[in-house]
């Protein structure tokens, strides 16, 4: 069975005009190897951030899975 990892990533900006802004993301390991490498950004304009479900739809993916995400009004 192989062993995944995953590290919680967080990044910081500190802007004299807008304030600090704060990024999250995720790096994933399975068996020691990076599969899944969500790398956050924090800034004023064009961040990049990632929650949970960006992270497990990822992962499902690198696993050979395709993910299909609907909603039901």
């Amino acid at each position: 069975m192989s062993h995944i990892r995953i590290e919680r990533l967080e990044d910081v900006n500190d802007c004299d005009d807008c304030g600090t802004s704060w990024a999250y993301g995720f790096r994933v390991y399975q068996d020691g190897k990076v599969i899944v490498n969500l790398e956050p950004v924090a800034a004023c304009f064009d961040g990049m951030r990632y929650d949970e479900e960006d992270c497990q739809k990822a992962i499902l993916e690198a696993l050979g899975h395709t993910v299909e995400i609907t909603e039901i009004a």
